[in-house]
């Protein structure tokens, strides 16, 4: 029985790979709309809920709470996003196939909403407003932007970071997975670019601490997404997610594998 299920898998495996690859007019039929979408929301949400922000601005962060000087802020750097986001990238290998992307996401995206509220009550409280001011003397302002960071840092680290691609690269069958994962990525760093244009921008408009809480709704807005649409797919073979795609698929209904 083992062997026979072996050989149909295998079958199955050839047929797909054999398969007629969809066309872009293709693409955006009934069948393949729904986990296009999906793809272009998740590559969205990873670089629009504040990573960029953290990273391309750590030294001012780290300046607000106290690192002073130039190595001290390099090594606050070093520690609080470097270190972290490689132990907590680590931590997601073993979280992925145990408890699901679907949880995993939707518990890291509220917890890098509160650390991010975190942060831009943290800068409230440093009297960082539009005109970038800050008030000295509140060390314990700082220790609370620190942890922010450190909480975003981690929860961004072993849930939407690394399970973003794993499910981008799963949820798409042989006829559509190149052209969508490939529609995906131009996402991801058209979004990428725009932060990197426009955050001065949106940093004068709003002050540090209103950027930061703008993030922090988009997180909460990622959630509601994933929430919504995404469908649990451990444990699924490709051939069982293209069937659920062409059964009109939804996040609710296909929590297990």
């Amino acid at each position: 029985m083992p062997r026979a299920k072996v050989q149909s898998r295998l079958q199955d495996m050839e047929q797909s790979l054999r398969g007629r690859r969809a066309s872009w007019r293709e693409l955006l039929s009934a069948q393949w709309r729904r986990p296009l979408a999906l793809g272009i929301g998740l590559a969205l949400f990873q670089q629009t809920t504040g990573i960029n922000g953290i990273i391309y601005y750590a030294d001012s962060i780290f300046a607000a709470a106290g690192f002073r000087t130039a190595e001290a802020q390099l090594s606050a750097t070093t520690w609080a996003i470097g270190a972290v986001n490689t132990v907590f990238a680590v931590v997601a290998v073993g979280l992925l196939d145990r408890v699901g992307r679907r949880p995993l996401l939707l518990v890291g995206l509220l917890g890098m909403a509160a650390a991010l509220v975190m942060v831009s009550v943290s800068f409230l409280k440093l009297g960082s407003g539009r005109s970038g001011t800050e008030t000295p003397g509140l060390p314990d302002a700082g220790v609370f932007l620190l942890s922010g960071v450190i909480l975003f840092i981690a929860f961004y680290a072993m849930t939407i970071g690394p399970a973003t691609w794993t499910i981008i690269n799963e949820i798409y069958p042989g006829p559509i997975r190149g052209r969508c994962v490939a529609i995906a990525s131009a996402t991801h760093w058209g979004a990428e670019y725009v932060i990197t244009q426009f955050f001065l921008s949106l940093l004068d408009a709003l002050g540090r601490a209103g950027v930061f809480a703008l993030f922090a709704g988009l997180c909460a807005l990622g959630f509601v997404f994933v929430w919504r649409y995404l469908p649990e797919t451990r444990g699924k073979t490709l051939e069982q997610i293209q069937d659920m795609w062409a059964a009109g698929g939804r996040a609710h209904g296909h929590r297990k594998p």
